[in-house]
């Protein structure tokens, strides 16, 4: 039997809470139980596009959490199911939300598959999503967090670079601030953009600024160990700047 429509509501804000509950402790096994659940979630009710957003950005957040971990070519078939099922879902209801997320998909995919041929073939692809996002809503935060990872991690032939990254991730901050979607829609994402602009900062060899970054990253997320274990740290003890 079919849920109301109220309940699907809820049911997905519920997903949307412990999934961002789990990024915030850094807590793979949580966010593993999770994803599942929100699996099970979206192949009940496969015409729901906020459930198939959910089921991506559960398996967004677990590839994550594998890539740090080095194991995200093992999860390579999970981000090739929960990619077609939001390709599916955007074709009924399209949103820069879910277009934004689907080349976050695509871009983690790329990564997992260490295929000089999918970068060629998924490369374009990540782009024309973010490109799709970006036109939906270009006020929307999360598209420019996404734009801003997305620049972090590609090669200038595809839109990469770190001043690229530090611009796009600036963009999500400033709009960060007057971001109040309704539940369920996504409201995630302004840790990530301080954590992004760290790195991005970092990588430019702009320490201080980074380490500033790193630590509006921990006051939002105290228990995140990403942040306070690796990044933080990574700057080593601050006397150079």
């Amino acid at each position: 039997m079919a849920l109301p429509a109220t309940d699907i509501g809820r049911l997905a804000d519920t997903l949307r809470r412990q999934i961002d509950d789990a990024v915030a402790t850094n807590d793979g096994p949580t966010l593993r139980r999770t994803r599942v659940a929100a699996e099970q979630a979206a192949s009940a009710h496969p015409k729901d596009a906020w459930l198939a957003y959910y089921r991506g950005y559960a398996v967004f957040r677990e590839a994550g959490y594998l890539l740090g971990a080095s194991r995200i070519r093992e999860f390579g078939p999970v981000l090739d199911a929960a990619t077609a099922d939001l390709e599916r879902s955007l074709t009924r209801a399209p949103s820069a939300d879910g277009w934004a997320l689907l080349s976050a998909l695509q871009g983690q995919r790329l990564t997992a598959s260490g295929s000089t041929f999918t970068a060629i073939r998924l490369g374009p692809a990540v782009m024309r999503a973010i490109g799709r996002a970006e036109e939906s809503d270009p006020q929307n935060p999360r598209v420019w967090l996404l734009k801003g990872i997305n620049a972090f991690n590609a090669p200038g032939a595809f839109g990469g670079g770190m001043e690229k990254a530090e611009a796009h991730l600036r963009r999500a901050l400033a709009l960060f601030g007057t971001d109040r979607p309704a539940s369920p829609l996504p409201a995630w994402g302004l840790a990530d953009a301080w954590i992004w602009l760290g790195r991005s900062l970092q990588a430019q060899g702009k320490r201080t600024e980074a380490r500033a970054a790193y630590a509006t990253a921990a006051q939002l997320q105290p228990r995140n160990t990403w942040v306070t274990e690796i990044l933080i740290p990574s700057l080593g003890d601050g006397r150079t700047g």
